[in-house]
């Protein structure tokens, strides 16, 4: 059977995304602190900076 999808409220989302560019530290580093997928964290990263420059 396929892996059970993780859910996260748009608050951990934003946290995860300013945690990354606050720290300076890798989608890939972040992931394994939190245990995140780390395509979800990339693509979180492109939104946001994309809703800024709007």
């Amino acid at each position: 059977m396929g892996d059970i999808r993780q859910h996260f409220d748009e608050e951990f989302k934003r946290q995860t995304v300013k945690h990354m560019l606050e720290t300076g530290k890798t989608p890939s580093e972040v992931s394994k602190e939190l245990d995140v997928p780390v395509s979800s964290l990339r693509r979180r990263t492109v939104n946001s900076k994309r809703s800024l420059r709007s």
